[in-house]
């Protein structure tokens, strides 16, 4: 190391005269970065779901602050792949939204007994969308609930680097969605249908979200932090420490298939049936491979596996056989959703390649859907697609739909190369994700806020190690 000579005649190390700042700086901007990650948690719990702008606006905050502590906190170089493709194609759709908003085709009019959609002047080969308040929801709102959550994932991949601060924030998130199930139960129990007992809505409000779907959604992402947690918890120090915290972390898990089943939402409570179920079979895998060896435990599994789908199957033939109401309503279901999804299809040809505009399904499914039947067009309201891959395909297009697809991809591709250096928490946690994503296919949680930035943390958790190498 060069030396100089001091006042003294003494001599002084000579190095680079940043490296120790640089160094607080970035420790500094990660603990900054972990505190506004739990704060995130926290307002994504509680803070009615992101679908009004004055719970919407705080998360936004909140995650961008959080997203620059995160990227200072980043070292240089050693990004993983999934992160910068993910990086790309976020900005390309959050610039696609961009260009909508300033393109309107059609202006949302609300008259004292009805709504229309009045034409404007618009240029006709850029992206378009609809013009309306940020309150009732326009590509203005789309582009900050997408920022938001796009803030969210890149900030949790930066964090999550470190297993404390990946383990902190999965118990974190644990805690929040077992007390949010908590509080529908007591919400229904009590009798207030509205949030807190204070904001009025119309709307079938259960714990801090409007729809008891979504609540469902929400509670089976922590149903699967739960569960993480039990497997995290049978690795901690001392038998006494593990007992407990396993016990806790099971009971928090019964909590939430409790909510789930009080929610009334059926999907709900068959992903949670189906997450539990999971988490028994990775538990046999484990006993199997201590006992036998790996590839006859994966020969047990898949052979359970084929039983039990067998089972599924021939017990809802019975059930349908034996209650010919339960297959009138599945048949009548089935329409409904058919008919909307053929009207959002219609509304995809019209504007394939960049979509209607984030948010704005809501104003054009309402339009096909009173030309698709003239009949009853007063009594026709369908305002979502009821699939938030097809709404996402309906408001951004075959290119934003590639772009989310794209990326997707390369996280999945991450976590497949990763497995062999991941635990079995990892795998409860993807199993979680994959049947969020499937519910997500039938409802309305990809639009949500608070369910889209929770998707986001337990994404990135997926593809996380969340235990110590061993030395």
């Amino acid at each position: 190391m060069a030396m100089k000579r001091d006042a003294d005649g003494g001599s002084l190390p000579q190095g680079p005269p940043l490296a120790a700042p640089a160094g607080g700086l970035r420790r500094a901007a990660a603990r900054a970065a972990l505190l506004l990650m739990l704060a995130e948690i926290a307002l994504v719990s509680w803070l009615g779901s992101g679908t009004r702008p004055e719970f919407l606006l705080p998360m936004l905050w909140v995650a961008a602050a959080m997203f620059f502590a995160a990227a200072c906190s980043a070292p240089k170089g050693g990004v993983p792949a999934y992160v910068k493709v993910s990086f790309w194609c976020g900005a390309f759709i959050m610039l696609l939204n961009a260009v909508q908003i300033f393109n309107p085709s059609l202006e949302y009019v609300v008259h004292e007994r009805y709504a229309d959609l009045r034409p404007l002047a618009y240029v006709s080969w850029l992206p378009i969308s609809v013009r309306a308040g940020f309150f009732a929801g326009d590509a203005l709102r789309s582009l900050a609930a997408i920022a938001a959550a796009f803030s969210v994932f890149m900030s949790a991949a930066f964090i999550f680097r470190h297993v404390r601060a990946a383990v902190l924030c999965l118990a974190f998130f644990a805690l929040n969605a077992t007390a949010m199930a908590a509080w529908g139960i007591y919400q229904l129990k009590a009798g207030f249908p509205v949030m807190y007992d204070v904001f009025f809505s119309i709307s079938d409000f259960y714990g801090s979200f409007f729809l008891s779907n979504a609540a469902g959604a929400f509670i089976n992402l922590g149903l699967a932090a739960n569960l993480a947690m039990v497997f995290i918890s049978s690795r901690l120090p001392g038998l006494w420490v593990r007992i407990a915290a396993s016990a806790f972390f099971l009971a928090s898990s019964a909590l939430c298939v409790f909510s789930c089943y009080c929610s009334g939402s059926k999907g709900a409570l068959g992903l949670s049936a189906a997450l539990c179920a999971v988490f028994a079979g990775i538990w046999a895998y484990l006993l199997l491979q201590a006992l036998f060896s790996a590839r006859v435990a994966s020969a047990s599994m898949v052979l359970v596996g084929i039983v039990v789908c067998a089972a599924a199957y021939f017990a809802y033939g019975a059930a349908v056989s034996q209650n010919p109401d339960l297959k009138r309503k599945i048949a009548m279901s089935a329409e409904s959703r058919m008919e909307i999804y053929n009207a959002a299809f219609e509304t995809i040809e019209e504007n394939p390649v960049c979509g209607i505009g984030g948010d704005c399904a809501r104003y054009y499914l309402p339009q096909k859907m009173k030309q698709r039947d003239r009949k009853n067009a007063l009594f026709v309201s369908a305002e979502r697609a009821h699939s938030g891959p097809l709404e996402y395909l309906m408001e951004f297009g075959i290119a934003g739909a590639s772009a989310i697809a794209i990326a997707g991809f390369a996280w999945l591709i991450r976590f497949l190369r990763k497995m062999c250096g991941l635990g079995p928490e990892n795998f409860i946690i993807m199993a979680g994700i994959i049947l969020f994503l499937f519910h997500s296919c039938f409802d309305l949680h990809l639009h949500i806020p608070s369910t889209m930035m929770a998707g986001a943390i337990m994404a990135v958790l997926a593809v996380s190690p969340l235990k110590r190498r061993a030395g």
